[in-house]
């Protein structure tokens, strides 16, 4: 068996965001494509974006809108989300894209 580590990450947690717990934002990526992974409250979400064009992944998430990312991430899950969960989503994906606005400058 062959082990590679991987440590080209962007890790993260966004804290004191009204009415939500801590959120850990792990980014891998680099121009062109990217993984996205977020955790909150036990739950975790991911997406992957296979065509960021000339950026990197945190300056693509810097431009998309939170329903856009809310719904990349919670496509992935087993069943149909309710409007309570999409919503939720939606939330934790606006703290991620101004976490990425602010670390990436924008």
């Amino acid at each position: 068996m062959k082990l590679r580590i991987e440590t080209k990450l962007d890790f993260f947690v966004i804290e004191e965001i009204e009415a939500l717990d801590p959120i850990t934002v792990i980014l891998k990526g680099e121009i062109g494509s990217g993984k996205l992974l977020v955790e909150c409250y036990g739950e975790s979400w991911s997406t992957y974006f296979g065509g960021t064009g000339d950026k990197t992944l945190l300056q693509f998430i810097s431009g998309i809108n939170s329903e856009y990312l809310g719904n990349r991430l919670i496509s992935n899950t087993f069943h149909r989300p309710t409007k309570r969960e999409q919503t939720y989503v939606n939330r934790i994906s606006q703290a991620v894209i101004d976490a990425c606005k602010l670390k990436s400058g924008v």
